[in-house]
């Protein structure tokens, strides 16, 4: 049976007007009160957190710019460090009777925390052979005692196995520098008259023929006289710092 489409309107605005009734202004105003109430503090938390991303955002973008800056500085900082040893290089070289092949240093041999040897990126294909003499901007460096046709190995001052004969040009007096077990660079043969004083430059003899004369090995660091000894205990500071130098210069025959 169909119902009459007026009968149907008549239900139909019944129901609206209950639902009206139970649904007055007042209960809509306060639905709506407490949806406000829940909302308010979800957008505080909603803007409190984007603030929080915002301000990680912009810390994370600082550390980033800060961080490129002391990359700069650091690689900047390097370069003048290595432009200053090829300087000092280049002057050592102009005081020496050889041809210089001139190699980076690309590791370094320790022993109980002290440089024993020095590899460099140069070897028997550059003209290097064992037994020649190795120098930094600073000064003696030690001797080739080991080559490859593309690298070397070189016993540095500190090594104990290597010696080098050296002279106190202020006093006069030569001897013999090696190092102890401790690492310690002493000078023997020295006499227990001559005047040595802490601060006196040490430079090689140029006895023996490997190390030519004149090249700049340290400074006495220490001096002791032994009553019951001949002569002096003369300790030497090297004037090349082996966990630093970066560049290394062969004297080719």
């Amino acid at each position: 049976m169909r119902l009459p489409s007026g009968f149907i309107s008549l239900i139909t605005a019944v129901l609206i007007t209950l639902a009206i009734s139970v649904l007055d202004a007042f209960d809509i105003i306060r639905l709506k009160e407490s949806f406000m109430w829940v909302k308010k503090p979800i957008q505080k938390t909603v803007i409190f957190v984007k603030q929080i991303r915002e301000s990680k955002d912009e810390t994370l973008d600082a550390a980033i710019f800060q961080h490129h800056i002391i990359a700069n500085q650091k690689t900047t900082e390097i370069l003048e460090v290595e432009n200053r040893e090829l300087k000092q290089l280049l002057g050592i070289s102009l005081t020496l009777p050889c041809e210089l092949k001139t190699a980076v240093v690309i590791d370094r041999v320790f022993f109980e925390g002290r440089v024993m040897e020095l590899i460099i990126d140069k070897g028997s294909s550059s003209g290097i052979d064992k037994g020649l003499c190795a120098v930094s901007g600073y000064g003696l460096v030690g001797v080739v005692y080991d080559v490859s046709s593309t690298s070397s190995r070189i016993a540095v001052l500190g090594n104990p196995a290597f010696k080098v004969s050296v002279i106190l040009p202020k006093v006069g007096e030569a001897g013999i520098l090696e190092a102890d077990r401790e690492g310690n660079l002493n000078i023997k043969f020295v006499s227990t008259y001559a005047d040595v004083n802490i601060g006196d430059l040490v430079y090689t003899s140029g006895e023996g023929g490997i190390f030519p004369r004149g090249i700049l090995v340290g400074r006495i660091s220490d001096v002791e006289q032994v009553s019951t000894e001949p002569f002096l205990r003369c300790t030497v500071l090297p004037s090349t710092d082996m966990k630093k130098v970066g560049f290394v210069s062969v004297c080719i025959r």
